[in-house]
């Protein structure tokens, strides 16, 4: 669904007067990374693309790291009771979105709500499932000729994993740049790290949309045509 509200804001951004249409890209942080990413691959109107402390290239694989397998089979076994419950009419259970731990970051949830006081660290439990089938890193070597810049964590960062961000890195065709700054699991979210990712994602898009020449797209053939063609 995020990857169609991704698309669908082209489409929006295409009708503003003031748009060059043929001059779109698209940034995505964390999980909206990766969205980013995908939209990008589905959707050639999308010119660049910059991915800011990617996230869930894999969403099983991501889930067995973070969780372990134990704790994906736990997380299965709640998705099964959730499923019967809204099959019977009922909603999708809300639990914790993030939960973190360790000495450098055992405050964020709190820090996050005094930076955004609107937030609020819950999502549906529903979301884990689709969470689980959710693998852009399986399409990204399709998103070339588009710009890939992304921008990865360098720091201790359970949740943006740099492994994560080099294995899809990887696999992605040209042109392309890996950025790894030296900030931990929020460091691009504010202050001078945020500063930093957004000074390297301008540049980018500046190359990449202000002035570089666009490839011109050659229509795909109809069927008539390529009949008219041959008779």
């Amino acid at each position: 669904r995020q990857v169609q509200d991704f698309r669908s804001a082209v489409s929006y951004l295409q009708t503003r007067p003031e748009v060059q249409p043929e001059r779109i890209g698209v940034w995505g942080v964390s999980i909206g990374g990766s969205v980013a990413a995908q939209a990008a691959v589905l959707d050639r109107r999308i010119k660049c693309v910059v991915v800011q402390s990617p996230s869930v290239w894999n969403g099983w694989r991501y889930l067995e790291r973070l969780l372990g397998r134990a704790g994906v089979h736990a997380l299965r076994d709640q998705l099964q009771q959730d499923w019967q419950r809204r099959y019977e009419g009922g909603q999708s259970a809300r639990v914790p979105h993030l939960t973190l731990e360790g000495d450098s970051v055992k405050d964020t949830p709190d820090m996050s709500t005094r930076l955004f006081p609107t937030y609020r660290n819950e999502k549906t439990l529903d979301s884990a499932e689709h969470l689980l089938t959710f693998a852009p890193e399986n399409l990204i070597h399709r998103l070339t000729p588009t710009p890939l810049l992304m921008i990865a964590n360098g720091g201790w960062d359970p949740y943006h994993m740099l492994e994560e961000a080099q294995s899809a890195f990887a696999k992605a065709g040209e042109p392309k740049r890996l950025a790894v700054l030296p900030y931990d699991v929020l460091g691009l979210y504010t202050g001078p790290g945020l500063e930093e990712a957004m000074a390297l994602a301008i540049d980018w898009f500046d190359l990449y949309l202000r002035r570089t020449r666009l490839a011109d797209i050659t229509p795909t053939p109809t069927y008539e045509s390529v009949a008219a063609m041959t008779q």
